[in-house]
């Protein structure tokens, strides 16, 4: 069974590009944890999204408008996110990166997002705390989250 690089991208270098531009990170929705694999870049880059996309062999891509500036926030441009949120299709990205490890920060949210992914597979009611405690840790071990708790 072929787990990841479907594609002609070098593992290598998806590990050091999602370093800089992925994001291993989650919504929540009352007691609900919805856990994303993301990168988001400029309109004009959505060819290399569609080769993320192409090697991981699952997600979808977003077209992304562009934003005016507001009081809290600065003017963005048109965008295109490449998402993958589906329970059966995040594992392929853990594969991935359980293979070819992050080098940066980032790998110590990856491993406190992996381990939601992990309790998601077979989530049972009981894990509810479990998930909650973890979704705190993540958001804490990302400087621009703000802590929830």
């Amino acid at each position: 069974m072929e787990t990841f690089s479907r594609g002609t991208l070098d593992p290598w270098w998806v590990t050091g590009f999602c370093d800089g531009e992925a994001s291993f990170t989650f919504s929540r929705s009352n007691a609900n944890v919805s856990l994303y694999f993301a990168v988001k870049l400029t309109a004009t880059d959505e060819p290399i999204l569609l080769r993320l996309q192409d090697y991981f062999g699952v997600g979808k891509i977003y077209n992304v408008r562009a934003r005016a500036p507001t009081e809290r926030a600065g003017a963005t441009k048109t965008a295109s996110l490449y998402r993958v949120t589906k329970h059966d299709e995040l594992p392929l990205v853990t594969r991935h990166f359980d293979a070819y490890p992050l080098q940066t920060e980032k790998a110590g949210a990856y491993k406190i997002w992996r381990a939601m992914v992990e309790i998601k597979a077979t989530y049972r009611g009981r894990d509810g705390e479990a998930l909650k405690e973890l979704a705190y840790s993540l958001s804490a071990a990302q400087a621009r989250n703000r802590s929830w708790r």
